[in-house]
Formats: structure tokens, sequence, C-alpha cells
């Protein structure tokens, strides 16, 4: 029973199409964040020659988004709650038993990239130069982009794709 609970969430992310999908965009998205703040001082440091001090002010617009963010989501959030209450919740209403599962498997995944992408910012800057480098960002945001229709998709044919998982069974 253990061993069956946990690799649930890895067979879960080999073998069901709604799980990959989730997955592989949350992961491209946590990966891009992450590389901004691994690249910021690469670039202002090293290409426009700015002191520690100066390139860290360069932080500052990210954490005014970040709290820009936090005021719209609440007020956001109270008008989804009152209009939308299903909205956002995909994952748990397309696994319902298996809902720990599938979000264990995206928490993994996004938690990973953004781990690892710090690790590979320097040697892509060093190796690409920026120029190159950026132009690699841009391609994966367009990925990124496009990977929003999955979830669209979801909302939009969420009935449909509940039916064609494969873990339908209790000991999957």
């Amino acid at each position: 029973m253990v061993t069956v609970t946990l690799t649930r969430p890895i067979r879960m992310l080999f073998f069901e199409l709604i799980a990959l999908a989730a997955c592989t965009y949350l992961a491209l998205a946590y990966g891009i964040f992450y590389l901004y703040f691994e690249a910021y001082p690469i670039i202002f440091k090293g290409i426009y020659g700015q002191s520690s001090g100066v390139s860290g002010l360069m932080f500052l617009p990210i954490g005014g988004g970040a709290t820009l963010n936090i005021i719209v989501s609440l007020l956001w959030d109270t008008f989804l709650r009152k209009h939308l209450t299903k909205f956002g919740r995909k994952k748990k209403n397309a696994y319902e038993v298996f809902a720990a599962s599938a979000m264990a498997a995206s928490s993994c995944c996004r938690s990973l990239a953004g781990a690892v992408s710090p690790f590979v910012t320097k040697p892509m800057y060093t190796k690409l130069g920026v120029p190159w480098a950026i132009f690699r960002y841009y391609l994966r945001g367009r990925v990124v982009v496009s990977g929003l229709g999955v979830y669209f998709v979801r909302s939009l044919k969420n009935d449909k794709l509940k039916n064609w998982k494969t873990c339908k069974e209790k000991n999957w």
C-alpha cells in the first residue's frame, strides 16, 4: 500500500495527459521565474558595469509587482468567490480521490525546475552571450504562453477529460 501511494504521483505524471500538461506548464513558468533572479546580476553587473548595490535595486520592481499582485488578487478573489466558484480547482475536480497525488506531482515538478534553473543560468549566459540567452528566455516564454491553451481546453472539456483518465480504479 505504501509503494502504491508513494509512486502514484510519478505514475500520474507519465500516464495522465492532464497531469503531464499541467506539470510541464508549471515547471516552465517556475523555471523562467527563477532564471530571472539569477540573470539580473549577470546583466546589470556584467554588461552595464553597475555595482552590487545599484544592480540590487533592479529587484525593487519585482517586489513592487508582487505587492501589487497581492492587492489585486485579494480583490479579484472576492469577485471570483461570488461569481465563479469552481475556477482554479481543475486538478482537484478532475482527479477527485487522487487530487493529492496530482498536486504532489505538480509541486514536485515546479519545485525541481525552480531549483535547477538558477544553476543553468550562468553557464548559459557565458556560452551563449546575453542576446542569445535572452532570446532563449523569449522562446521559453512563448511556450509558456502557448501552454495557457491547455488550461482553457481543460476548463471547457473538463467532463470529457474526466472520463478519459486512466486512474479510475482505487488501487491505481
